[in-house]
């Protein structure tokens, strides 16, 4: 369908262009030719990054998708207190400024006014609601409220949360009376091994990731609340499942500050604890452990981005009180997502479409699961199904399953298969591909077939943080002026400049009348990761926030009232002899970072009035750029958004080499 990976970049191939499709058709399409409403509220991370701006193209948003109206967000996240940007139908909201403002509880009113709203007109129409909260992603944002009830909770440890929660499934009959647990996820320890500060500040992290999970209940609880009440309940079919397995970014220890992962930066419980009493508030951006991930994902091993039940077995509830007579029953059948769309046709008797608007279009692929309303025991109609996530592969054939797993540099082919007997293995516990090969060579080649048809070839194998140097973003050099009108709107963060690598200069020409204005001259990020240049106390100021290391250099001089060109120049170290420092230094396995390092100099009139070495240049944020103000979320600590610059300013530009 085009969304081999998440939405970020366009790969350039058919199947990782980052965005769905022409001849993919989706559900509300389909649904609103057959009379129904259409809503969507929350994430929608299926527009390419490069064309979430004001300006579109607006083909791949959700309204030109088949929503009659949407409110939310297109990126991967969102700060639950002060989203970076929201969306309405075509349109940018201003951010809410409200104090005690909560993402979830607003996005959770617009899902039920866009109902009420229905109802008011027209009594009898039905309508298709896709509700997708940033809850449970990170950051992992909570009200006090919600975190506090979970205050020792989990100081008992992930090893024995992990015993308890498969003890329950089992009792629940969700997993088979001979699960097993499997061995720790790599680099994850016996909790009775870690030392108090580890587990006192790694149990804060679940603490209040459970407050997340509270909350999302609560808020599907309000939803529900409205149907029943309004009337509508008994003859609404809800659908409520993850979009994949816990996630590993928390890495090993943490992150009070999720986005240092992103500038290869992994939080130390040193550099947690500090933070222990506000994590999940405004001012922290975190995530949990590998180890609570592990425990998230049980009985499973691995997590999100990978192809193991970690990463791809989630919870499925369906609910249809007029409907499916069956209640609060499990079934055992293996389905995938793809199968939802031909299960909610089939129960809505509409017929799979061959054309869309005269055009032909791509066929279903997914097996409706219908039959196990009413047949629980019912061999699954879904035989095979393969998987693929950033070169990791697998494969699931008649109860039988193949699987990769690649670490770091891992190149796709070098992981060895595994080979598991789903129907006695639950858990995907026990390796068998010693024992049956003919069997892993049977369901390679059935991935290789899948791969041709299904446009996984070819394959993107490389890891996360790497990935984006192999898309259009990086490969398709931006131009080396840019200039950038105050008064535009925020410039979404993968089509603004692209500075790591590169020497470059940030230059305005600015006029003042007192030196008392003050204020932003670029921005781009927020509070957790972000640059900003501004004058504050009539000083030219660079600041740089790479998630946990900020730098703040301030100007020697004062800016002069009247008119001036003030300026930040970044001068780039050398690349081969940055490596060839590297290689002489630390061997190998030198910090590969180290050929980003360079010195920044702020400049006033031409003359230089500061410089400080910089080891690292910001390089992953969420919130775009802003030319003469800092919506959103700040940048620096030093001042309050928006900041809009009080002087005269017409552009700003940027020039790199």
């Amino acid at each position: 369908a085009g969304v081999g990976w998440v939405a970020e970049w366009d790969f350039g191939y058919p199947g990782y262009r980052g965005e769905l499709a022409p001849d993919a058709v989706t559900l509300p399409q389909i649904l609103q030719q057959h009379g129904y409403a259409t809503y969507a509220a929350g994430k929608w991370h299926l527009t390419n990054g490069e064309h979430r701006s004001r300006i579109g193209p607006f083909d791949s948003w959700p309204t030109q998708k088949g929503f009659d109206r949407y409110w939310g967000f297109l990126e991967g996240e969102a700060d639950q207190f002060e989203p970076a940007v929201i969306i309405s139908g075509n349109e940018v909201q201003e951010t809410p400024k409200t104090p005690g403002y909560y993402f979830p509880d607003d996005l959770t009113q617009h899902a039920i006014q866009m109902i009420k709203d229905l109802r008011a007109v027209n009594r009898e129409k039905p309508f298709f609601l896709y509700y997708t909260p940033g809850a449970v992603h990170a950051p992992h944002h909570t009200k006090p409220e919600d975190r506090e009830r979970y205050r020792g909770k989990y100081a008992e440890g992930w090893d024995k949360i992990r015993e308890q929660r498969l003890a329950k499934q089992k009792q629940l009959g969700i997993a088979p009376p001979n699960t097993v647990l499997t061995q720790h996820n790599p680099q994850v320890k016996d909790w009775n091994v870690l030392t108090p500060d580890q587990q006192k500040m790694y149990a804060r992290f679940q603490e209040n990731y459970a407050g997340f999970v509270d909350n999302l209940d609560q808020q599907v609880g309000t939803l529900r609340n409205y149907l029943q009440q309004s009337g509508q309940l008994d003859n609404t079919i809800f659908i409520f499942m993850s979009d994949n397995g816990a996630s590993p970014e928390g890495d090993v220890e943490g992150q009070w500050n999720s986005l240092a992962y992103y500038h290869y930066n992994k939080t130390t419980t040193a550099e947690n604890l500090p933070h222990i009493d506000d994590i999940g508030g405004p001012n922290t951006h975190p995530h949990y452990p590998l180890g609570w991930a592990q425990a998230s994902n049980t009985p499973f091993k691995y997590n999100k981005r990978n192809v193991y039940g970690g990463g791809v077995n989630v919870p499925f509830i369906i609910s249809w009180p007029k409907g499916i007579a069956a209640h609060g029953e499990i079934r055992p059948q293996f389905h995938h997502v793809d199968d939802i769309a031909p299960t909610l046709l089939e129960m809505l008797n509409i017929p799979q479409p061959t054309q869309y608007q005269g055009h032909a279009i791509k066929p279903m692929e997914g097996t409706s699961l219908a039959y196990t309303f009413t047949k629980p025991q019912e061999p699954s109609h879904k035989k095979e199904q393969y998987y693929e996530l950033e070169a990791n592969r697998g494969y699931i054939a008649d109860g039988w399953k193949i699987a990769t797993y690649r670490e770091g540099s891992q190149t796709f082919d070098e992981p060895k298969w595994e080979l598991f007997d789903l129907n006695n293995d639950f858990s995907e516990s026990k390796n068998l591909a010693a024992e049956y090969p003919k069997k892993v060579k049977e369901l390679e080649k059935k991935w290789w077939a899948a791969a041709e048809r299904y446009d996984i070839l070819p394959l993107v194998d490389v890891g996360l943080l790497e990935r984006a140097l192999y898309s259009k973003f990086i490969l398709l050099p931006q131009p080396d002026h840019m200039d950038f009108p105050v008064g535009g709107g925020t410039v979404p963060h993968n089509i603004a400049p692209i500075l790591p690598g590169k020497s470059y200069t940030i230059t305005a020409n600015i006029q003042r009348d007192s030196t008392q204005q003050n204020g932003v001259i670029a921005a781009q990020g927020d509070r957790f990761s972000g640059y900003s240049l501004y004058l504050k106390d009539n000083h030219l100021v660079y600041e740089r926030n790479t998630g946990i290391d900020v730098i703040r250099l301030v100007s020697n001089d004062p800016v002069p009232v009247g008119n001036s060109t003030i300026q930040l120049r970044y001068d780039k170290v050398s690349t081969g002899l940055a490596v060839a420092k590297g290689l002489f230094s630390e061997g190998l396995g030198f910090n590969r970072l180290s050929v980003l390092k360079g010195t920044g100099t702020l400049l006033i009139n031409g003359k230089e009035s500061g410089s400080t070495v910089i080891n690292q240049p910001f390089m992953v944020g969420w919130e775009g750029l802003d030319i003469g103000r800092d919506t959103g979320a700040p940048v620096s600590p030093q001042y309050e958004s928006p900041n809009a610059f009080a002087g005269k300013m017409t552009h700003v530009t940027y020039d790199m080499w």
